[in-house]
């Protein structure tokens, strides 16, 4: 596949682009935006690729470029109508010691290798359990309902990204902070996403849409 090709296919489904590339600003439709810089129209922030263009997210929902999915931000869940209020106990600070997790339902410490404090979540077995935010961490040997820090954050390098768990800026089309260097085998992705050997063009392993997976 040509870097060219290769551009292409990642861009459908990281950039949530309408095409991949257009001739003019006026071939753009609702929800888009002309990129002069690309030559290619983008879905708006608060947008997400459909068939045959964008559609905007409610209002209290957030975009997650790498599934491409309208959901709620960390800390929430969505309730009747699609849209997001806060959920108490979910992604509250601890420590596994004198910071506990109190909530009946989200009882588990989730403390990153290397962290002095973590977040309050709960056990689950897939990702259906789990607030859109979140994926069901089955790779683990206890799984439970883990968030991924700066995934879908803007960004222009890697150090957007820098101290997060997305860490790789996808500085060709989403701009967009990716999650990177992911196993093969436990395929350690965010929901929507799985791990992408891209060696052969340099990437290493990436989280991305498998559609997008060359």
């Amino acid at each position: 596949m040509s870097g060219g090709t290769l551009f292409c296919v990642l861009g459908a489904a990281l950039a949530a682009l309408g095409g991949c590339a257009v001739d003019a600003a006026d071939q753009c439709g609702p929800d888009m935006v002309y990129s002069e810089d690309q030559r290619v129209c983008l879905c708006v922030d608060n947008a997400i690729e459909v068939a045959g263009g964008c559609q905007e997210c409610a209002d209290s929902q957030v975009v997650d470029r790498a599934s491409n999915q309208c959901v709620c931000p960390e800390g929430q869940v969505r309730v009747d109508g699609g849209m997001c209020q806060e959920v108490a106990g979910l992604g509250d600070d601890c420590n596994g010691t004198d910071l506990t997790c109190e909530d009946t339902v989200y009882t588990v410490c989730a403390v990153p290798g290397g962290a002095a404090t973590g977040y309050c979540t709960k056990q689950c077995a897939e990702d259906a359990e789990c607030e859109d935010a979140y994926t069901c961490a089955d790779w683990e040997e206890e799984p439970y309902c883990r968030s991924y820090t700066g995934l879908g954050r803007a960004c222009e390098s890697d150090a957007d990204c820098a101290g997060t768990d997305a860490a790789a800026c996808d500085t060709f089309q989403s701009h967009t902070c990716l999650v990177a260097d992911c196993s093969l085998e436990l395929d350690d992705c965010p929901r929507g996403t799985g791990c992408c050997d891209l060696s052969s063009y340099g990437a290493g392993t990436l989280c991305i849409p498998p559609e997008a997976c060359p």
